[in-house]
């Protein structure tokens, strides 16, 4: 056991049978349900204490958590520390010799009746002390329990996203990808809608890292007809997140079950508007993969002309369907993931995939352009081409079968509008229309009006000024005061010019033009007068910054040294968030790691602050084996970096490093599992003031006073470590400091654990000789035990330590000040 470091658990019992019940039911390696000061920290061995009144010495056993706590306490499963500890009890419970017969103590457990059983006092509340995240750690011995595995639905309302720029009001819809929300932007007092991704994607890193690349890609489309993507991002506990425009309208699957099918003017007019959207997410390289009813919205708008218009948006471009591994135990959503003939796994619905896309083969427009034919011949006949339920069919049908003719079912269905239907449903993608646009050309003879509109970014706009990206890099205040002053179509090809500028002024490493420029953006973006499309437009220009190659920029001027306005730069940084600590990292591990090198990139990673945190968890994941000293280093430097926010998943991570032979590392991830587990570190940290490494001891003794959770365990620890002539003055200066933040009632059994190695009469020279002798000598650890005791009570303090002035006059004078409270 002495070289294993066992988080600590302490229960208190009130009947000495109790122990010798425990002891049993240790033996017999069986489970008991225990009241505990402190909650396990995961489901790994802890040592468990067990106090019980009456008795001086706790047993000490070993405890697995076996799931969160019920109404009678915290199951654990018991056993001896050692063999050695097994035969002890044994004889102690039973009379046997070392060399007797074992007896099976289970089965003497087993035969005593209702009246021998101990009545453990029951655990009151024991919910309240643990979050969901600890409570599935805790079950994962036995596997996930169903009160805890999954957030109830509407569970995350009120909560505050983005370091409180959105507040999520209301649950509209979800399913097995995750939640969407209607939430307030707080800084334009406007609704969103926020998509909360399911807790299981974010542990999966090549998932984060596609979802920020196409996030970002999402971000940038600028159409009428595709959902604007607003915002996106990961909160410090993993939660990923999608912040789009909030639709009041209706998608064509409840469309369709109100008219049974639709004219086929109509299904050619809002078609052609799914394909504009489209084909402006294909120019951007954007590959939708689920086109379907229930993703093409229909909401009403007024036209230029004031008149009533339907004006069609399409949605959730693949960001949510990037599903690695099946959950089966997650709730039916609309969008399945369908395993290949190679046993490799698609996300798609299997009544609107195309044959490709099945086969696992790669995707292009086509791919969208077959699923639009699905669509068109669902709206225009009012059911599928292939109606078959089960999945499997339904995919050989896309594979192999035909789908019937519109006119076979329908007389005097429009021979055009069946034409394109089958053209598009072409098994072969060389034989469909090559793209969205031609299709889109395709149906806008049956359609008098598409309604669909360019991208923002080809509007022609007739102006006196137009300012290009050089002129607010050449001369940025001239050139942000003139686009100001201009009419709003200039202005909109202005912002976008910025967008532009920023990135150019990252290249060149212009720091006080880029952050010039965002500020700006800032200002513009949260101007209550600033008109919706420019509010949108700057939106898009300020997403420059998490682009990965504006980042990398950014990252190799900081740790170059090439920037002189750093605490501008450290600003940008914090804007850039999650990518701007990727392109940190990634050109932290091209470079020597000198120490000027190590201490620049913490610094500009503590510039990044919260949003960092996964990223850190994530890049610390993929050094658990340590395999160098190279990785040692990084190792230490992302756990300095790990911020001060509460996060289950980060700490189950930042815990696997805190390892004995690696003492360095373990003393940091000590410190940073204090800032992201709070209280629940606290047994592991009384496990660690029992380790050797004193640097551990002291990484522990810092962060059980900043997390200020001195309890009785603690307090005969500390006490214990302050008398110890064998570790450094420093540790034991900790040690009374750590003692001094003691809180409620444990103030006064803090001040007696003190107060005995201070208790100085003059009458008892030879008595306080003894005590300072073989505790308390050296005057830096006096002083700071005195410190302490004053915090903890000053008017008890002061005849303890007038006291110890009289017969330490080499102390006299400092201890009078303290009393004097100087």
């Amino acid at each position: 056991m002495a070289d294993t470091l066992y988080p600590v658990l302490t229960t208190r019992l009130g009947d000495r049978r109790d122990r010798g019940y425990l002891a049993w039911v240790a033996i017999a390696n069986e489970v008991a349900h225990l009241p505990l000061e402190s909650a396990p920290v995961d489901a790994s061995p802890h040592a468990l204490e067990i106090h019980v009144a009456g008795i001086d010495e706790p047993l000490v056993l070993i405890a697995e958590p076996l799931g969160p706590p019920d109404g009678d306490g915290f199951p654990l499963r018991l056993r001896p520390l050692d063999d050695a500890q097994a035969a002890t009890l044994r004889q102690e419970l039973f009379g046997e010799k070392e060399d007797a017969k074992p007896v099976d103590a289970a089965e003497r457990i087993s035969k005593l009746t209702p009246a021998d059983e101990m009545v453990i006092q029951k655990q009151k509340d024991v919910r309240a002390r643990i979050t969901e995240g600890h409570a599935l750690s805790l079950a994962r011995a036995t596997g996930p329990l169903t009160t805890f595995s999954r957030r109830a639905p509407g569970a995350l309302k009120g909560r505050e996203l983005g370091e409180g720029r959105y507040v999520l009001e209301q649950l509209i819809g979800g399913g097995a990808s995750g939640e969407v929300y209607r939430a307030l932007h707080t800084a334009l007092k406007r609704r969103v809608a926020v998509k909360v991704l399911h807790t299981r994607f974010q542990n999966d890193r090549a998932y984060c890292a596609r979802f920020y690349q196409e996030a970002l890609a999402a971000s940038r489309l600028d159409h009428r007809n595709v959902l604007r993507v607003i915002d996106y991002g990961q909160e410090p506990d993993g939660l990923l997140y999608i912040i789009m425009e909030l639709l009041e309208g209706r998608n064509l699957s409840r469309l369709l079950d109100e008219e049974r099918r639709l004219p086929p003017d109509r299904v050619a007019r809002l078609i052609s508007q799914a394909c504009a959207g489209l084909a402006h997410a294909h120019d951007a390289q954007l590959i939708h993969r689920d086109i379907k009813l229930e993703n093409i919205v229909v909401v009403d708008r007024r036209d230029d002309e004031g008149q009533e218009t339907e004006v069609v948006k399409v949605c959730d471009f693949g960001i949510a369907h990037w599903t690695p591994v099946r959950d089966d135990s997650a709730p039916d959503d609309d969008t399945d993931i369908v395993v290949l003939p190679d046993q490799s796994r698609v996300a798609g619905t299997p009544a609107y995939m195309a044959p490709e896309q099945i086969r696992g083969a790669p995707v292009d427009p086509r791919t969208d352009v077959y699923a639009l034919g699905v669509v068109l011949y669902e709206l225009a006949t009012g059911q599928l081409p292939f109606p078959e339920s089960d999945a499997g069919e339904l995919l050989r049908c896309h594979l192999k079968e035909w789908p019937k003719p519109p006119s076979s079912m329908i007389p005097g269905f429009d021979p055009d509008l069946e034409a394109i239907i089958l053209r598009t449903l072409e098994k072969d993608p060389a034989k469909r229309f090559p793209n969205a646009r031609a299709l889109r050309a395709a149906l806008r003879d049956l359609a008098h009006d598409d309604g669909a509109a360019p991208s923002g970014q080809f509007r022609r706009v007739s102006v006196r000024f137009l300012p290009k990206a050089a002129d607010f890099l050449t001369n940025t205040a001239e050139a942000l005061t003139r686009l100001g002053a201009t009419d709003p179509t200039a202005r909109q090809a202005g912002i976008d010019a910025i967008g532009e500028a920023i990135r150019a002024a990252m290249v060149a490493g212009n720091v006080r033009a880029a952050r010039d420029l965002m500020l700006w953006l800032e200002r513009w973006i949260t101007d209550p007068t600033t008109s919706h499309e420019e509010r949108e437009r700057a939106e898009r220009a300020a997403m420059v910054m998490r682009e990965a190659a504006t980042a990398r920029s950014l990252a190799e001027h900081l740790l170059g040294e090439k920037v002189e306005r750093v605490e501008e730069a450290f600003k940008l940084l914090a804007t850039a968030g999650t990518a701007a600590f990727h392109a940190l990292l990634e050109v932290r591990r091209t470079r020597t790691p000198t120490l000027e090198l190590r201490a620049r990139f913490v610094a500009c990673g503590r510039a990044i602050g919260k949003a960092a945190l996964p990223a850190i968890v994530e890049a610390l994941h993929e050094l658990g084996g340590l395999a160098s000293k190279q990785e040692e280093m990084l190792a230490e430097d992302l756990l300095r970096l790990v911020p001060d926010v509460l996060s289950d998943p980060a700490g189950e991570v930042v815990m696997s490093f805190v390892r004995l032979e690696h003492p360095q590392v373990g003393a940091e991830a000590i410190r940073a599992l204090s800032r992201v587990w709070g209280v629940r570190a606290h047994p592991l940290l009384l496990g660690v003031l029992d380790t050797e490494p004193v640097i551990l001891r002291a990484a522990a003794v810092e962060s059980i006073s900043r997390l200020r959770t001195v309890d009785a365990m603690a307090i005969e620890r500390l006490a214990r470590l302050t008398a110890q002539e064998d570790v450094s003055e420093e540790l034991r200066v900790a040690a009374a400091g750590a003692l001094a933040t003691t809180a409620g009632q444990l103030r006064g059994r803090a001040f007696m654990a003190i107060a005995q190695q201070l208790d100085a009469k003059p009458s008892l020279i030879g008595s306080l000789r003894r005590a300072l002798g073989g505790q308390v000598t050296n005057p830096h650890v006096v002083v700071a035990l005195a410190r302490a005791l004053i915090a903890l009570d000053r008017a008890a303090a002061q005849p303890v330590l007038q006291n110890l002035a009289m017969v330490r006059g080499d102390l006299r004078p400092t201890i009078e000040a303290l009393l004097a409270g100087r």
